[in-house]
């Protein structure tokens, strides 16, 4: 295969990657943090880790795909804005991955405690401030 198609072929594959993921990601019926808490935690059984597992591929294929395109780039002596581009998509790269290790992996974890019998109401906030963090860092990204 050569370097065109490949480029091509990891950033359709990462690209449809990230609408499944997206598409099958559960989303809870109501408004508030006991909301989503609950939506977390009824999900961990069902969609939720696979969907945060293929959505967390598919940014480094995404990013393989944009690395083969900066190589044709540069090949082609087209360098004037490629390198502040692929700076810029490896930073997203980085921040894309904490945010769906936060989501996906982290802010589970905190639901559960969220919602267990007699929980402290530090587990709220933490919840919270999790949650706030990681909608930030998905403004970066996204």
């Amino acid at each position: 295969m050569n370097t065109p198609k490949l480029a091509g072929s990891t950033l359709i594959i990462a690209s449809v990657m990230l609408i499944v993921g997206f598409v099958l990601h559960p989303m809870p019926k109501e408004a508030g943090i006991e909301a989503l808490a609950r939506n977390m935690v009824e999900s961990l059984e069902g969609l939720w880790y696979p969907v945060h597992v293929i959505v967390l591929l598919a940014f480094p294929i995404l990013m393989f795909g944009f690395l083969i395109l900066y190589r044709i780039a540069v090949s082609r002596g087209e360098q004037i804005y490629s390198l502040p581009a692929i700076l810029s998509l490896g930073l997203v790269t980085v921040f894309a991955t904490l945010g769906i290790v936060m989501e996906g992996f982290v802010e589970p974890i905190l639901a559960q405690r969220f919602l267990a019998p007699n929980a402290p109401e530090v587990n709220a906030a933490i919840l919270e401030y999790n949650i706030l963090f990681d909608l930030s860092v998905d403004s970066v990204t996204l």
